[in-house]
Order: structure tokens, then C-alpha cells, then sequence
């Protein structure tokens, strides 16, 4: 009981008066925590302050139900504690309070290799739950102690323990036998909602989980640990489970894989959220490091950045045969930041060497953003022999050493259920690589739907780069634009054995400092439906490659690609029509092979930027030793038809055009000219002087190269002439000379070479009505030349002072024997007076009969209608013969 207390302070008192002091001290505390009410209830804890009293509660409690204990002082632990039944909850009361190994190696916890706490046989303990609003360390002492330890809790199978949220584990170390320790062990269930802290194992630095599970939760810390192995923060293995639900893994350290977390022997990560960042590996996994068939690493949501990675995988490696799914259908994690001196700065999938490598990895809804890799896939790389999907995900920003700075996949890669890599709903954006794959590079095939390629860079294929025998299918509405490549294939670079299927999409507003804007292709590039590649983004093919129209092109118009080539020879070919047609379809909007030979307006679907004027695109259809289903470069040919002649030529050919290795016929039109015909079999020769070959009319123009032909000419020998006269009507008293001039005027001679020679034209006789012989030639003239077509004849052959009637028997000859012809024409002299019938010289019932290009047609026709229509007297005169001498005259003509 405590009274009033009088103190006066006198020699030799003041001992007495302390002492009573220290008694009182006593009684209020004990009155205080209620000592002789505790039962481990809620309201009435234990309340420990010694090792002894606390293994005392553990050893004697026979509850069912939690038994609570408040650490009332710090507490060293020299023999260790098991707990092997009920369940607990220790917190701090009181203040702040610290739990720690003792520092002597002689007590019984260091030198027989124990853990502070062993709870076992499904006994239930938690660690500072804040109830007392203190913090509980849980304290090894690391820094202390010279000599190798276990760690501080080790939790057995069925048995639960719980890191509370008042609850820090710190400087622990486990080097001590164990080959798998950290700082907490457990076999069973732990729970982690507080933190752990600078503390060091041989696998596993913070915590390692053997056989069991452990739930991280929020507001858990696990912050600076260190492992000589593996698992900086967190080492699962052998058939475990960690389940992070929040909270934060950072600045941990592994010398070997996982600074962050190490899982491995067939476990399972599942995150649903959380912090992984700035964990730091010797090898692989800075942040998660995922191995072993079995092993499943599902990382939901949250956040991994700022972890290196000495070799692969800065934030998360899984691998040899392990799991990895990214991301969920509503949540997405973000990887951004981790850096690898190795392959894969955010994300190293599937890899490994020898047995066991590859695996399935899901990538479903994530963001891969700012990573850096030393070698292949600044932001994810996966490995040979691997299984991958990817779907509505971004990389972006990320950046490798080598090659792939987006996404890098090795060779025999396939899709989880097989096939082609899906590459789906996602963007590979502003990613940088030094050489190969600014966006991407793959050695394995892959499907793209609604994917974009977009500003991302390398030294070749600034978007896309395809090796080995990869084929990479870009379809429904993916897009590959705004790259750029310091070396060849702006958009693309497709790889020797390599294979680019592109469909209904677009190649757009790509560049490159050499060639291949958009598309480089050293190996094969297959088009079909509505794709193309933006005119802007020229197609470069190399040596002994085209492009492979597998199916019908839909674009409706415009270019589906314009091409540049190293080879520009004719005959290269371009294009290559693989279905069942033939390549003029594919290769013209407008026209086709004829329309274009005959110089008709077409208009194609591809065009060659590297080759001059005179060279095009053509299809195989007519060319010699070529199958009909390719697109080549032809050259275009021009034939000029030459009179070789500066005389008037009737019927010359147009000029015709020839291409490259495709025979045309020439024109079959017989040129003519006059006193000339062409050279039998030699109508048309190569050379002027008919020297060079020769061609008929109609024949076959086989050589390629622009070709002149040469009309050959051979002057006409003339076998037969041809006299055209007329009769012959005059008026008596007409006073005109009927004269040689006036009587042949109109007699007209040809021959049958139609070369419009004058020929000499002769009066041979002429016989009068009565049949006497009125002039004969060469017998009443007194000069005469019959060499000379313009004869000049001196005699009067007959006058118009009377009626009369001859017939005027006239030749010709063309200076050869065989050239003769005589025509006879009735000459009449008539006189108006004379009976009935009436004769007129023109009829207003066959004026309609006049030849429409003769002279009284064209230039008298009007004045011949106008008298007609006049009456007898007004203009129209008549001139009358009798009936027998117009019957005489009939018969002697």
C-alpha cells in the first residue's frame, strides 16, 4: 500500500529514502500492466520482459484462442524459443521494444545453430501487430556479431507466422549450415505486413520460403538484404508460393540471380500489386528472377523499375522452362527503368542454354517503358526454344546495346498453343537499338493485328527487323511508321532466308540515311488485299529478290509500292504473282500488255524510281523465256519507219514501239511510190543502203533496241500503159484550132506502175464519117519527133466550117516494145439547125453523175445548175444532129 511520505533529508537518510523509492517505483508498475490479472487476453496480455517468461506462455498455454502478449521491455535470446502450439500475438507496450539475438557466442541460440523463434507444429505467431502503437524489432545484430548465425524465425510446415505491420526484422544474418536462409525461413505460412531490413542468407537475403507460402501485404517493406546467391530480397522455392498483394521490395542485392525475388523448383509469384525497384543482380533478374519447369511467375499489376541486372533481365527474368504472364485483362503492370548489361532491360523471357530452356509467357495489358539492355531487347527479350504471347501491350522508350531496342525474339519461338508468335492490339514506340530492330527483331515468326510500329531507330530496320527464317505477318489495321534507320530499311529490314507477308496495312513516312525507306529486302516480301507501302517509303530490292503477290490486290488506286533496286538491267524482275493469274492483272489499274504496246494510256500499281525514261515495268505475258507471272523491268524500244526517200511515199506506217525481249509484228501496209516498187523480201532493211537486215511487211521484228527501217526501192519497169479519151463535141463556125493540142488535150496516159510519168501521146490517124482515111501520121505533117511528148505538129488537121465526124485513132509508148497502147475517140463537128433528136451535152437528170473530185464538179457545179434551169433562149442552147449521122458515128468508133 502506498502512503504519505515525509522526507527530510539528514545525514546518512538519504540511502533509506532512495530505496523506498525504488519499492514504490515497483508497486506502481506492477500495478500498472495488472500482474496479477494477466490471462493473454485482449485485455489482460501477458506482459514479458525476459526469454524466460516468454518460452514459459509458449510451453504451458493450453488455449484454442489467440493468446496475446505485450512485450513490456527488450528482451535478448540466448537459448532460442519453440513454439510449438497455440496461436500468439506479441507486440510492443510501453514503448518501443526490440527482441534480439544475444551477442555472446557461448549462450545456447548461437552455439547450437539456432533461430531465435521456431515456431512448428501449426502454432500461429505474429510479430507486432501495432495494437500498442509501438514498433517490435526483431533484431540479429549482424553488425555485432563476428561470428555466423542462424536467422531470427524459421516457420515449419502447417504452422503460420506473421510479420505484423509494428513489426521490423533487421540485421539478421543466416550463414550459418543452411544452404537455403534468410533472415525468416518458413516451411509454412508467413505473412508479411511490416518490414525487413538489412539483413543477409546464404539464399535469400530478407526472406526464404521452402515448401510454403508467404503473402505479402501492404504497407510491407523488405529494403536492403543481402544474399551471396541468390534472392537479395525474397528466394521461393521447392513447390512454394508467394503472393505479393502490395507493399515494397527495394534496394536488395544478389551477387547471383534475383536481387529483388528468386523463384524457383516449381513455385508460383503471383503479384497483384506492389513496388519492385531498385534491386541489384551479379547475373540475371534484377528485380524477379523466375526458373524451373513448373515454375509460373504472374505478375498482374504493379510496378517494377530501376533494377540492374549484371547479365540478363534487369526487371524480370524467367526462364528455363519457367512461366511468366504479364499484365491481366483489366490490370496492367508497368516494367520501366531496369537496366541489364545482358539481353532483356525490362523483361528476359524464356531463355537460357542447354536442357530445359524455353517455357510459355503470356503478355496480356502491360506497359514496358525506358529500359536499357547491354545486348539484345531493351525492353523484352525472349530467348530461343521459347512459347510467347503479347497482347495490348506498349514498350516504349526503351533502348538495347546491340539489337532489338523494343522487343528482341529468338529463333524457334512459337505462339503457346503453337504457330506464329501473336503480337496483338499492342504499340512499339520511341525504342532505340545500336544495330539490328529499332522496334523489333526476330528471329521467329510472327502474327501483328492492329499493331503499330512507330519512331523508333537502328542502324538497320529502324522498325522492323526479321532474321533467320522468321516470317512476320502485318495485318488488320497494323501500321509501321516514323522510323528511321542509319543504314538500310527505314520501316523494314527483312533478312536473307527472311519473310515479310504484309495484307491490309500500311507502310508510312519512314527514312533511312541509305536505302529502303520503308521496306529493305534481301530475303522475300509478300503483298496481298489492300496493303501498300506509302509512295514516300520506296521498296529497295536487292540482288535476286521481288516482291510475291500471293492474292489479290485491293488497293483501289495509287501505287501499292514504289520500288528502287540495285539490279536495273531488263529483265530483272520485280514482282512475282504466286496465285492463279497471270501478272498484267496485278500490274495495271488501266490497260494492259497490248494497250501499252499500241501506245494506249495505262496506269499500274507499281513503279521503278532507279531506272531511265526509256525502261518500265512490264508483265512476262510476251516475253521470250519468261513464264507469264512476273512484273520485270522491260525497255522500251522505238521503231521508225524511214521512206528513205525525199519523193512522195503513200502509205507509210506510224512509228511503232517494241520492249525488251518481246517480239511485235510490224506494220503489213505495201508502201508505194511513184515509178518505184519495194524490193521483194527486202521491203524494210536496218540499214539505208540494204545492208543490214531485212524485214517484210508484216514480218517480225525480233532484236531489241531502238530500230530505223530503211523503205529499199527498185525503179518500176513499166509493162503496160493505159490511154484514157474522151469524145470530143465542137460547134461549126467554133473558131477553134483543131490543132494536134486541142484534139489530145484530154487524153490522158498511165502505165501500170501508177507513177504519174508523162508518156508521149501521138495522133496515129483519123478517119472521117465517111470512113476516108483524113490523116495518117507521119505523112501530112512537116515536122515531127517521136522522142518528143510535146510534138509540134504544123498542118491543119480539120476545121469547124462545116458538120462533120472523125474518129481519132491516138498511141503512146513508153520507149520499149512492149510498152504500146492506141485508144480511138469520136471528134464531132455539130450545127444547131439540124432536125431532131436533140442532143445536149449535159443533162439536169445526170448531173448527179459528175465524178464529185473533178474539175467541173468542184469548180462548176453551181453555174451548170443554174443553166440547166434556164429555159431555151434565156441562156440554154441546143445543138441538134441527125439520127443517122449520130448512128454513124456509133459505128465507126
Amino acid at each position: 500500500m502506498i502512503g504519505k511520505w515525509s522526507v527530510v533529508i539528514e545525514k546518512n537518510i538519504l540511502k533509506v529514502c532512495v530505496v523506498l523509492a525504488f519499492c514504490c517505483m515497483v508497486l506502481l508498475q506492477n500495478n500498472v500492466y495488472g500482474a496479477t490479472t494477466e490471462n493473454g487476453s485482449r485485455s489482460n496480455p501477458y506482459l514479458v520482459q525476459t526469454e524466460s517468461k516468454l518460452k514459459n506462455i509458449f510451453s504451458n498455454n493450453k488455449k484454442t484462442s489467440v493468446v496475446y502478449i505485450a512485450i513490456v521491455g527488450n528482451i535478448k535470446i540466448k537459448d532460442g524459443i519453440k513454439v510449438t502450439q497455440g496461436r500468439y500475438m506479441l507486440y510492443s507496450s510501453g514503448g518501443e521494444r526490440t527482441i534480439s539475438r544475444s551477442k555472446d557466442i557461448g549462450d545456447d541460440v548461437n552455439k547450437s545453430d539456432k533461430y531465435c523463434f521456431k515456431i512448428s507444429d501449426g502454432a500461429e505467431v505474429h510479430f507486432g501487430d501495432g495494437m500498442g502503437g509501438y514498433k517490435l524489432y526483431l533484431d540479429g545484430k549482424k553488425n555485432q556479431i563476428s561470428f555466423a548465425t542462424k536467422g531470427f524465425i524459421k516457420v515449419d510446415d502447417s504452422s503460420t507466422g506473421t510479420i505484423g505491420n509494428a513489426c521490423v526484422v533487421k540485421n539478421v544474418t543466416n550463414y550459418n549450415g543452411e544452404t537455403e536462409a534468410g533472415a525468416v525461413r518458413s516451411t509454412g505460412t508467413l505473412n508479411v505486413y511490416g518490414i525487413i531490413h538489412d539483413c543477409d542468407g546464404v539464399k535469400g537475403g530478407g526472406i526464404t520460403i521452402k515448401g510454403g507460402v508467404c503473402n505479402i501485404w501492404p504497407g510491407a517493406q523488405i529494403y536492403k538484404c543481402f544474399t551471396l546467391s541468390q534472392g537479395g530480397g525474397v528466394y521461393v522455392g521447392s513447390y512454394s508460393e508467394l503472393r505479393i498483394y502490395d507493399g515494397e521490395i527495394f534496394e536488395n542485392e544478389a551477387l547471383e540471380e534475383g536481387g529483388g525475388i528468386y523463384i524457383g523448383g516449381s513455385s508460383h509469384l503471383l503479384m497483384t500489386a506492389g513496388i519492385i525497384h531498385n534491386n541489384k543482380s551479379g547475373e540475371e533478374g534484377g528485380g524477379i528472377f523466375g526458373t524451373g519447369l513448373g515454375t509460373i511467375v504472374n505478375i498482374n499489376d504493379g510496378w517494377i523499375y530501376g533494377n540492374d541486372a549484371g547479365a540478363s533481365a534487369g526487371g524480370v527474368f524467367s526462364g528455363y522452362q519457367a512461366g511468366l504472364i504479364l499484365g491481366s485483362g483489366s490490370t496492367a503492370p508497368t516494367i520501366s527503368g531496369n537496366e541489364a548489361r545482358g539481353s532483356g532491360g525490362g523483361v528476359r523471357c524464356n531463355g537460357g542454354i542447354g536442357e530445359g530452356h524455353g517455357g510459355c509467357t503470356v503478355i496480356y495489358n502491360a506497359r514496358i517503358i525506358g529500359n536499357t539492355s547491354g545486348n539484345l531487347g531493351g525492353g523484352v527479350a525472349c530467348g530461343d526454344d521459347s512459347k510467347i504471347t503479347i497482347e495490348a501491350v506498349n514498350i516504349f522508350s526503351n533502348s538495347s546495346v546491340d539489337n532489338a531496342g523494343g522487343l528482341s525474339i529468338g529463333k524457334n519461338v512459337e505462339d503457346i498453343n503453337g504457330g506464329a508468335i501473336k503480337l496483338y492490339n499492342s504499340i512499339i514506340g520511341e525504342n532505340g537499338a545500336t544495330d539490328k530492330g529499332g522496334g523489333i527483331c526476330t528471329d521467329s515468326s510472327v502474327l501483328m493485328r492492329n499493331t503499330s510500329i512507330n519512331n523508333n531507330s537502328s542502324r538497320n530496320g529502324g522498325g522492323l527487323y526479321i532474321g533467320n527464317t522468321a516470317t512476320v505477318h502485318m495485318w488488320m489495321g497494323s501500321y509501321i511508321n516514323n522510323n528511321y534507320a542509319y543504314n538500310n530499311g527505314g520501316g523494314v529490314y527483312i533478312g536473307e532466308k527472311a519473310n515479310f507477308l504484309l495484307t491490309d496495312n500500311n507502310i508510312y513516312q519512314n527514312n533511312c540515311a541509305k536505302n529502303g525507306m520503308g521496306v529493305y529486302v534481301r530475303g522475300k516480301f509478300q503483298m496481298f488485299s489492300i496493303a501498300s507501302v506509302d509512295e514516300s517509303n520506296e521498296v529497295y530490292l536487292t540482288r535476286q529478290t521481288y516482291i510475291s503477290i500471293i492474292d489479290r490486290l485491293l488497293k483501289p488506286s495509287g501505287y501499292v509500292a514504289v520500288i528502287r533496286t540495285t539490279l536495273t538491267d531488263p529483265g530483272t524482275i520485280i514482282a512475282q504473282v504466286e496465285y492463279s493469274t497471270d501478272a498484267q492483272s496485278e500490274l495495271y489499274y488501266v490497260g494492259d500488255a497490248v494497250a501499252e504496246l499500241n501506245n494506249q494510256n495505262c496506269v499500274k500499281k507499281f513503279s521503278v524510281r532507279n531506272i531511265g525514261e526509256n525502261k518500265l515495268l512490264r508483265p512476262t505475258k510476251f516475253v521470250k523465256t519468261y513464264v507469264d507471272n512476273e512484273i520485270i523491268i522491260s525497255e522500251k524500244y522505238d521503231v521508225i519507219f524511214n521512206k528513205n526517200t525525199s519523193e512522195r511515199v503513200l502509205g507509210m506506217p506510224d512509228n511503232q514501239i517494241k520492249f525488251w525481249q518481246e517480239d511485235i509484228i510490224i506494220s503489213g501496209v505495201t508502201v508505194r511510190r511513184n515509178g518505184y516498187h519495194t524490193v521483194e523480201n527486202k521491203h524494210w532493211n536496218f540499214q539505208s543502203d540494204g545492208n543490214g537486215a531485212t524485214l517484210k511487211p508484216g514480218g517480225i521484228l525480233y532484236a531489241n533496241g531502238d530500230r530505223v527501217l530503211y523503205a529499199q526501192w527498185e525503179k518500176e519497169k513499166v509493162i503496160n500503159l493505159f490511154i484514157n479519151a474522151t469524145d470530143r463535141y465542137y460547134v461549126v463556125n467554133q473558131n477553134i484550132k483543131l490543132d494536134m493540142n486541142e484534139l489530145v488535150k484530154k487524153v490522158k496516159v498511165t502505165d501500170d506502175t501508177y507513177s504519174n510519168k508523162k508518156y508521149p501521146i501521138y495522133i496515129k490517124n483519123i478517119i472521117d464519117v465517111s470512113g476516108k482515111n483524113y490523116y495518117e501520121r507521119g505523112k501530112n505533117k512537116e515536122y515531127e519527133d517521136v522522142n518528143n511528148s510535146d510534138i509540134v505538129l504544123t498542118e491543119k488537121f480539120m476545121n469547124t466550117e462545116s458538120v462533120a465526124a472523125f474518129i481519132v485513132t491516138v498511141c503512146s509508148n513508153a520507149g520499149n516494145n512492149s510498152s504500146y497502147e492506141e485508144k480511138k475517140f469520136g471528134v464531132y463537128i455539130v450545127n444547131n439547125n439540124d432536125y431532131n433528136p436533140a442532143v445536149r451535152f449535159i443533162s439536169k437528170d445526170y448531173i448527179d453523175t459528175l465524178n464529185k473530185n473533178s474539175k467541173w464538179n468542184l469548180s462548176m457545179r453551181n453555174r451548170l445548175e443554174e443553166r440547166l434551169n434556164k429555159k431555151e433562149g434565156q441562156g440554154m442552147k441546143k445543138y441538134k444532129m441527125s439520127k443517122e449521122m449520130v448512128n454513124e458515128i456509133k459505128k465507126n468508133r
